[in-house]
């Protein structure tokens, strides 16, 4: 990816003008959304961000990248794409297309990481295979009460209500493992992690 970034950096193409780059980002969401439209955005519009649901990949090992979303019939959510400088993208149905702007042009540097970034999830399925058995004995997983932590995929998320996560988040930061600045927001499992870092997260999530 930096090696991609660097040599289209070199082109001089860091303002936001047309590139091939806008073909190829389409191209790969189409393999990732078959059959959907797609809008590309600088950056996240409150309008959009306080309304359309979020779409992350992992969530489930069989199926890495099946569309779970919040409401599975919404006919517009916007994936959260691995790449930290990746635009806001949307994926729309066709017939709510006409309710978005155009897409905005976008800097073929950062069109260029988010293509490779989706390029090497997709070559690598795999990654989303939960490999951590302390983890998921710390988790409780298929035991009907008692879990702190509810796991989707690579995401953990706070199972109860939790009115101190500052001391939680503070707890983990001091062991070495950053949480999300807020409750609402998963925990996404590394993937990989040595045999000591599995046992003092596995600690981590079954301290109550």
């Amino acid at each position: 990816m930096l090696r991609d970034v660097k040599n289209t950096a070199e082109k001089g193409l860091l303002a936001p003008f047309p590139s091939v780059y806008e073909g190829r980002l389409q191209r790969v969401l189409a393999r990732l959304f078959p059959g959907k439209i797609f809008r590309v955005y600088r950056d996240k519009t409150p309008l959009f961000h306080e309304q359309i649901p979020l779409w992350r990949p992992f969530l489930d090992e069989r199926a890495p990248f099946a569309p779970h979303i919040d409401d599975e019939c919404a006919a517009v959510f916007s994936p959260v794409l691995p790449f930290p400088l990746s635009p806001e993208v949307l994926v729309i149905d066709k017939n709510a297309a006409g309710d978005f702007p155009a897409s905005d042009m976008i800097s073929p540097v950062i069109l260029t990481g988010t293509v490779r970034a989706l390029g090497d999830m997709l070559a690598n399925p795999e990654r989303g295979a939960f490999q951590f058995q302390k983890i998921r004995a710390a988790l409780g997983e298929g035991a009907s009460a008692g879990a702190q932590w509810r796991r989707q995929g690579i995401y953990l998320y706070k199972c109860e209500n939790c009115p101190d996560y500052a001391a939680v988040f503070r707890r983990f930061l001091e062991n070495g493992f950053l949480l999300p600045p807020t409750v609402d927001e998963p925990l996404i499992l590394p993937g990989e992690l040595s045999a000591g870092e599995e046992e003092k997260l596995a600690a981590l999530l079954s301290a109550r």
